[in-house]
């Protein structure tokens, strides 16, 4: 028997645990509030009794997943989820391959740069540097999206093959766009035709990030688009063109990130290369971002 399962009277499937739900349930939905969560506001999010819930904190602070945070009993994401992340995204050789260079181009240009990597039909997120021209923290390291969902998934997606693509749009009208926003068939072939045309995809500034947006596809060795560099720029460089050549500047840097990785078979290869996009079963939410996105 595995944890946190039982079997049933006749043998057949495991059936999962409730207490166990329970604590699952309690720590994502602290981990998805960007502010420390009450006990309170956890029984009326969760539906459970208070009783319940208290347990669940108990157990989930005695074991690390949780802590205190903020004023009076409040709690956000404790260590050992920082630690479980850290695991996961040290899993892709890429961010350390690119970490530095990412890291250098946040820094030299006063750009805001994420790194995606495609897991399945869904985007993770590896790390993020920010620029300071950014308004609020939007990008979190171990965030898992749909491939339509987010600039830099949207990018990994206008990079698949043709026969790729249409199995993930045929997917999402069978399975509700993988719980993310509702996907627009008529953005995704603009922004293939985008990325075919220019390169990269643009997104212009909105209410959710006032930054404007240019995203970068990564393929591994042997072609396979696996990933995608996304840049924030301030909207104020779009002035007499310093917009134009700040992007081209950066799509040219990630060109020669690109080669680096081209020449290491190594730097892009994961322990997930063999499963099928379906295999992956990721649910769509905020995680949580690493006090430091590099260890």
């Amino acid at each position: 028997m595995t944890a946190g399962t039982e079997k049933n009277g006749r043998g057949s499937a495991p059936v999962t645990n409730r207490s166990t739900r329970h604590l699952f349930a309690a720590v994502r939905a602290i981990a998805q509030h960007r502010q420390p969560v009450g006990l309170a506001d956890l029984v009326a999010e969760l539906d459970l009794p208070a009783s319940t819930v208290h347990r669940a904190l108990m157990t989930l602070e005695a074991c690390g997943m949780v802590k205190r945070g903020g004023r009076g009993a409040r709690f956000v994401a404790g260590d050992m989820v920082h630690h479980l992340i850290r695991a996961l995204v040290a899993q892709f050789p890429v961010r350390k391959a690119a970490a530095g260079f990412l890291r250098e181009l946040s820094g030299s240009r006063n750009v805001t740069v994420s790194l995606n990597h495609r897991l399945g039909w869904r985007s993770l997120r590896l790390l993020s540097f920010e620029g300071t021209h950014e308004a609020y923290q939007l990008r979190r390291v171990g965030e898992a999206r749909p491939l339509h969902d987010g600039i830099g998934p949207a990018t990994i997606l206008a990079a698949l093959p043709d026969d790729e693509a249409t199995a993930y749009l045929d997917r999402c009208r069978r399975s509700g766009n993988f719980g993310g926003a509702p996907i627009d068939p008529k953005r995704v072939a603009r922004q293939r035709r985008e990325l075919a045309g220019a390169g990269y995809i643009s997104q212009r500034p909105s209410d959710y990030s006032l930054l404007h947006w240019a995203a970068v596809p990564l393929t591994a060795f042997g072609g396979a688009a696996v990933a995608s560099v996304s840049i924030g720029f301030d909207v104020e460089r779009g002035a007499e063109g310093k917009l134009e050549s700040e992007i081209a500047y950066c799509v040219a840097r990630i060109a020669a990130l690109q080669e680096q990785l081209d020449r290491d078979p190594e730097a892009t290869r994961t322990p997930f290369g063999t499963l099928a996009p379906d295999e992956f079963h990721l649910p769509h939410h905020r995680v949580v971002r690493l006090v430091d996105a590099i260890a």
